[in-house]
């Protein structure tokens, strides 16, 4: 029998990640309605375009399954994510698009079967696709990650490819806060975790995104 390590249950995590995601928008909020001077953002309700940084704060999910010489293993795990990234938008009409570079990790292991086995810290790299609405911004994303996966002295990476969806919503003129969905797809991490199989490892990450424009 496969045991996997205990997690936090849903409810928890989830009721962390709005909290923490509330306590990060005050202040940004203060500071943005007391005035902030400088160009080159164009923000403001139905203008998109510009330059802007963003954290989020996530319900990740990571699984992973192998059939490399000998019987199908399956394990997932549920954990904290987070994400770092640095973008910018550009906006023709009613269309917005643009690109974005993220740090990301994921706070989870795959149990016994993995040996503590978990992504330890990854890129991304997305183009972006959005439909302007006024306050609010619908788009998707398409892109390539690379993450580092380790556990009991195990080190390698893959590479994967990426698909997202979001929402933002304009709180001021420069700042957003936003849901957003990832789905990473890595084909093949090899030896994982000194199993001696490759593993199919898919990673998706659902979470608050407070972004700010500069």
């Amino acid at each position: 029998m496969i045991k996997t390590a205990p997690t936090a249950p849903a409810s928890s995590l989830l009721r962390t990640t709005l909290i923490a995601a509330a306590l990060i928008a005050a202040p940004l909020t203060s500071f943005a309605q007391d005035g902030y001077g400088g160009g080159g953002y164009a923000g403001g309700y139905g203008a998109w375009s510009g330059p802007y940084v963003s954290g989020t704060l996530a319900f990740g999910h990571t699984s992973t399954s192998s059939d490399a010489s000998g019987p199908t293993i399956s394990v997932s795990d549920t954990a904290t994510a987070y994400a770092l990234a640095l973008g910018r938008h550009y906006q023709s009409g009613s269309l917005v698009y643009g690109g974005e570079v993220a740090l990301f990790d994921v706070a989870g292991d795959l149990g016994e079967v993995g040996n503590r086995f978990g992504v330890d810290y990854g890129l991304r790299l997305s183009g972006r696709l959005g439909y302007d609405m006024g306050r609010a911004m619908a788009y998707g994303t398409l892109g390539l990650a690379r993450a580092d996966f380790a556990g009991a002295g195990i080190n390698t990476d893959d590479t994967a490819l990426t698909l997202g969806a979001g929402l933002d919503m304009r709180v001021t003129d420069r700042i957003d806060l936003g849901a957003e969905y990832v789905y990473h797809r890595f084909g093949e991490v090899g030896n994982a975790a000194g199993s001696g199989r490759d593993a199919d490892v898919g990673v998706s990450t659902l979470g608050l995104k407070l972004s700010f424009g500069f």
